[in-house]
């Protein structure tokens, strides 16, 4: 919420008058839409807002190539000669961080000249608020020590990169004077600097952007960027492989005026949907969200359609709970549980469920490839490196909230010259923001952990949140009492230390389940197929045979499983030091920054687990039903309950195969 009294404050200070000079005299374009600086919340954190109503598609910030400083740029800088001498560092051909090693140092020779700098407005504006910053009781406040702990590392890792970069500079005195340990908490700010406030991916090379960075991260209607060439626009004729922009977007800033073409005018495929399906939407009211008008469109689909099933309607994007902090492991493990699936598939098709022996060997190496190996594990990183690019969806057809316009899929910058004057970087509106509101960008699909680790705050409501765990694989049948949970899951990071002793907390690491990611808007299918390969050892049936891992064979098994699975959920849900509803009601403006992220943090974890917990309820509620009544039909069973498109929506899929 916008803090109009410590805005005013703000704006009475001198360095942001400063920078806001700087910034248009050397040729920023700032619309007079917009506000900066602004403050919002209780704890009156810095963004930018809108003065007035601002209409979608419309550029607001326009900064010139000259403000901005990229990798390529860097390169040639006063510092080429000690990038050019010591490659081992600045290669990005021989090390992933060259980029951010060169772009680090460069800002912290930059900050050591002081106000002797071109840079000195920019970088004098800019307060860190990551978590190098906490105390040890704001970490305690996390209550997640897995978080603690994978921040230790990259905290110890920052202090390996300060003493080998100081003896490197040290060699060059011409620039970086004769540096001593006073020197380290600049040090750690420069790469504070560059981890925050970096934007890569459809650039031609990972760059700063002086105030385009001063706007903070959403994944609701954020504004997208795009880099312009002026001349080209308003001459009309792309060279080489640049995309025209001039139908798209306004670009007035520019002093460029073109008609945009209508069909540009929805960017929102949820608001797409609706559109389309408008008919569908009986009952409009104030306050709804597109959410509530999907589900009341889908509710409509599965009434008049008998034929249609739940699987198959369009409830929101595939990539809604997803996000983009996985590594190859999370890859190859979807791509493992897919194959699996199509294997089980057959064998129904061929078998007609009469399997043997023979399948159940087959069922033990599909067991073993579930099981990473130690060098299947991904390492915790060694370095430093610009985790937090400000980036688009890799897909942004897929995703209702993505602010990226096709012509950002532009991956070939042979137009661009960094000392083209009639290049701007240009922030654009995607959808209409009110007057008061903050305008955002969107750093990627980032989860609350990962936001928090790498820029040093949390959001409310992130989609794209998730709390992970792995589960202990044993082989050896343990006893089946309440303290079963607590020695299967396992919540740490797997690290290098871990993997030279082979095993986490006493579990052998080569029996851990590949990491588990519990997400809000659907039952979690990965996670139950764990617990069914857990479970197996311990079903006793008459279908034991028959038991498949990806897919739903015998109810009483699948009542086991899901019956275990709550109860190993609650465990987890009772594991925090302060209940769900005692966080929930505390009053928020009187914490501290770091207070409310923290309390953020462990709400959003604990809400995850609610919430599949809350699926899992739904799930058992109809096992038991199809128990009673085997020949329930279970589109009409959710049909006649309160909330059911939602209902439907969180377990469609294990119904599509139930």
């Amino acid at each position: 919420m916008f803090n109009s009294l410590k805005t005013t404050e703000l704006c009475n200070k001198e360095k942001y008058i400063l920078f806001i000079k700087w910034c248009k005299e050397n040729g920023a374009l700032i619309s007079d839409e917009v506000q900066y600086p602004s403050a919002f919340g209780a704890q009156g954190y810095t963004g930018v807002s809108a003065k007035m109503n601002i209409p979608a598609n419309k550029v607001i910030i326009a900064i010139p190539n000259k403000l901005i400083i990229s990798h390529h740029k860097v390169l040639k800088s006063e510092l080429s000669d000690m990038f050019k001498t010591h490659k081992q560092f600045f290669d990005d051909q021989i090390t992933a961080d060259a980029e951010f090693n060169c772009l680090a140092l460069y800002i912290f020779y930059h900050k050591l000249q002081g106000e002797k700098s071109f840079w000195y407005p920019y970088l004098n504006v800019v307060e860190q608020h990551t978590m190098f910053e906490w105390r040890n009781r704001d970490l305690f406040n996390l209550q997640d020590q897995s978080l603690i702990d994978e921040f230790m590392y990259i905290q110890a890792e920052m202090d390996k990169s300060w003493y080998k970069f100081k003896g490197l500079m040290n060699k060059y005195p011409q620039y970086f004077g004769s540096l001593t340990e006073e020197h380290k908490d600049m040090f750690y700010w420069s790469n504070e600097f560059v981890m925050t406030r970096c934007f890569g991916w459809t650039l031609p090379s990972t760059s700063l952007v002086p105030m385009a960075d001063m706007l903070n991260h959403s994944n609701t209607n954020p504004a997208t960027y795009h880099l312009v060439n002026r001349s080209i626009e308003q001459n009309g004729q792309p060279n080489n492989r640049y995309t025209l922009k001039r139908e798209r977007i306004d670009l007035k800033l520019l002093e460029l005026d073109f008609k945009i073409d209508p069909k540009y005018s929805i960017r929102n495929s949820q608001e797409a949907y609706i559109q389309t399906n408008k008919q569908l939407l009986v009952h409009e009211f104030e306050g709804q969200t597109s959410r509530d008008k999907i589900n009341q469109i889908n509710y409509n689909v599965l009434q008049l359609w008998k034929e249609k099933q739940a699987w198959e309607l369009d409830f929101e994007s595939s990539s809604q709970s997803e996000d983009n902090d996985t590594d190859s492991e999370d890859e190859d493990k979807v791509d493992k549980l897919s194959q699996i699936r199509k294997k089980e598939l057959k064998i129904l098709q061929e078998k007609n469920m009469k399997l043997d022996q023979q399948y159940t060997q087959k069922c033990q190496d599909i067991i073993t490839s579930l099981i990473p190996k130690n060098a299947q594990y991904k390492q915790t990183q060694s370095n430093i490196q610009i985790k937090g690019k400000r980036t688009f969806e890799e897909e942004p057809e897929k995703d209702q909230d993505s602010s990226e316009s096709s012509d950002d899929s532009e991956k070939d910058f042979d137009w661009y010259n960094d000392e083209d004057d009639q290049v701007y970087f240009c922030i654009t509106t995607a959808g209409q923001i009110q007057q008061g509101e903050q305008i955002y960008t969107f750093y990627g699909r980032r989860n609350n952990r990962f936001l928090l680790l790498w820029y040093g705050f949390t959001m409310n409501n992130n989609k794209y949140n998730s709390f992970n765990l792995r589960l202990w694989l044993n082989p050896e049948p343990m006893a089946m009492n309440d303290q079963i949970y607590s020695k299967i899951i396992v919540t740490d990071i797997v690290n290098n230390n871990h993997l030279k002793l082979g095993q986490i907390n006493g579990v052998p690491i080569n029996q851990l389940s590949r990491e588990i990611k519990l997400k809000g808007s659907k039952l979690q299918e990965d996670l139950i197929i764990y617990v069914r390969l857990f479970l197996m050892a311990y079903y006793i049936g008459q279908d034991a045979n028959s038991i498949l891992l990806t897919i739903p064979i015998s109810i009483d098994f699948e009542i086991q499983v899901f019956d275990f699975t709550l109860k190993l959920l609650s465990y987890l849900a009772q594991r925090f030091k302060s209940p769900y509803q005692e966080d929930l009601n505390l009053n928020q403006n009187n914490l501290t920054c770091e207070e409310y992220f923290a309390l953020n943090y462990r709400l959003g974890q604990k809400e995850l687990i609610l919430l599949q917990i809350n699926h899992i309820m739904e799930a058992l509620k109809l096992l038991r039903m199809l128990k009673q009544q085997p020949k329930l039909n279970i589109k009409e069973y959710f049909m006649q309950q309160s909330n059911s498109v939602e209902k439907i929506r969180a377990l469609r899929y294990y119904i599509k195969y139930l």
